[in-house]
């Protein structure tokens, strides 16, 4: 008790309780939905298996708008501080997975809504395009976060050098 008593914290890690609660879980797991249901729509479509319906693919696009949205959502609150978003989005340290997991989010959620103004128009390019586009940034929103959670060198499943392709299958799933 003597020692406790004299002994000077020199270092500790912050008060939050559990640094990673149930809004990373979470998070991860809208992303995939966010991430999987146009993919799985797009590669039915690129791959030709068969015609997608306009009524189906307005609801996987906007499921996967919902999901995302949820996704930015938890993220925020996971940062305690909507001003620390901003700080992220505004003043980009790019070697941070944060940051480009932040931009990937931005302009896949755009790219969504792209296509679903496009295809409200009736811009049968715009809608193409936007497919192909969406589907890049749908892969890059799957499996961003296997980067980030590399960081975390003190979690061993997430240093694993197949993570990326266990998060993209997740968000197939």
């Amino acid at each position: 008790e003597a020692v406790m008593e004299n002994a000077k914290r020199v270092y500790d890690a912050p008060k939050k309780g559990i640094l990673w609660g149930w809004e990373v879980s979470a998070y991860v797991w809208t992303k995939a939905i966010a991430a999987g249901t146009f993919l799985v729509l797009f590669l039915a479509m690129a791959s030709g298996l068969g015609p997608i319906e306009d009524t189906k693919a307005w609801v996987g696009v906007g499921i996967s708008l919902i999901f995302l949205l949820a996704t930015t959502v938890l993220l925020i609150m996971d940062l305690d501080q909507p001003k620390r978003f901003l700080y992220v989005m505004l003043r980009p340290q790019w070697r941070s997975w944060l940051v480009k997991g932040g931009y990937a989010l931005a302009i896949y959620g755009g790219l969504l809504t792209l296509w679903l103004g496009a295809n409200w128009l009736e811009m049968d390019a715009l809608v193409m395009m936007t497919w192909w586009l969406g589907a890049v940034f749908a892969v890059i929103t799957a499996v961003y976060t296997a980067f980030l959670f590399a960081q975390s060198k003190g979690r061993d499943f997430w240093q694993s050098p197949v993570l990326p392709m266990h998060m993209l299958v997740h968000s197939c799933m």
